[in-house]
């Protein structure tokens, strides 16, 4: 009976004209509310796009401050130890999201290729580009890194640590290293490729990036490729 007095409401807020809803003499309420049914139904089947766009949405407005109101009633039974480990439950989420958000923005700004993302982990830096300013970058060195190893790899770096772990085999990221007006005038960075594997031995390699502060004038980007082969 409940439901069916839900209907009844929902009837009524998305329209339904007072003259339809008005019961002839003599009707009951179970006929009542099947006449109702049957008008939504019509009024279902002849309505356009746009009323229908509007009849969802309102629907939605419903349910969500069905389940608000529904979650204030719980909360307020609640103990004092249970709006403690609720408000606790939720500060862990918030940051778990934010956490995830970060690391989303750090994997987009390497363009991974050939690897699932929930799978590589992206130093959060660089998805803020080591917070540099364009005003303050000297010269900027591109690195793409592909990963020809048959395991997954980790890229570390002398000056910023841990840049990406778990680069699957097959996989590449481009990471840009740039000299700033605070470095000195010249710079290398050395980047050491870690291969992990189970049982298949560890390979190492590195590779060297140099940037100067005199490329500042020819304002050029440097692009280099660095492919990981097996050995």
């Amino acid at each position: 009976m409940r439901t069916w007095i839900w209907f009844v409401a929902i009837v009524f807020v998305l329209g339904v004209g007072v003259a339809s809803a008005q019961a002839p003499a003599g009707e009951t309420l179970e006929h009542r509310i099947e006449r109702l049914k049957a008008e939504e139904v019509k009024r279902i089947e002849n309505e356009t796009p746009r009323d229908r766009l509007i009849r969802l949405r309102a629907e939605e407005i419903m349910a969500e401050k069905a389940r608000k109101e529904a979650e204030e009633k719980v909360k307020a039974l609640d103990s004092s130890e249970m709006k403690q480990a609720r408000k606790e439950v939720e500060k862990e989420e918030k940051e778990q999201k934010k956490a995830k958000e970060r690391s989303f923005k750090a994997v987009n700004s390497v363009d991974l290729h050939g690897c699932d993302p929930e799978a590589v982990w992206v130093n959060p830096a660089l998805g803020n580009n080591w917070g540099l300013r364009p005003s303050s970058i000297y010269s900027m060195v591109m690195v793409t890194i592909v990963n020809r190893y048959q395991q997954s790899t980790d890229v570390v770096s002398s000056l910023h640590g841990t840049l990406v772990k778990g680069l699957c085999s097959g996989g590449r990221v481009t990471i840009t290293f740039a000299a700033r007006s605070t470095t000195p005038s010249s710079m290398q960075i050395v980047l050491t490729a870690i291969g992990q594997s189970l049982g298949a031995g560890t390979q190492v390699d590195s590779r060297t990036i140099s940037l100067w502060k005199s490329d500042y004038n020819s304002r050029q980007i440097q692009s280099q490729l660095w492919e990981l082969l097996p050995r």
